[in-house]
């Protein structure tokens, strides 16, 4: 869903891969992290509780599906699972 908007150049550093001109390209499709990250640092207090609360949701569902778990930056993630799927 989201390879077509992939920017490579991107993938290395600390910018997102679905940014093209400093915009982003998935805004009406964006992760979750994106639908609550604002760059206000008074917001960081609610938005560190909505993550923890969907974490933990997260974790759970990987313990009732026998799924295994692992935390790992999204942008190797997205890395290495596109590297599985060539």
């Amino acid at each position: 869903m989201f390879a077509r908007f992939y920017n490579p150049a991107n993938e290395i550093g600390e910018g997102c891969i679905f940014q093209q001109a400093k915009l982003c390209q998935v805004h009406g499709i964006r992760p979750f992290g994106c639908r609550i990250y604002f760059c206000d640092a008074t917001a960081q207090g609610w938005q560190e509780e909505q993550y923890e609360i969907f974490h933990g949701r997260l974790k759970r569902l990987h313990e009732e599906l026998a799924v295994e778990y692992y935390y790992v930056e999204w942008r190797e993630a997205l890395r290495v699972l596109r590297e599985k799927k060539c």
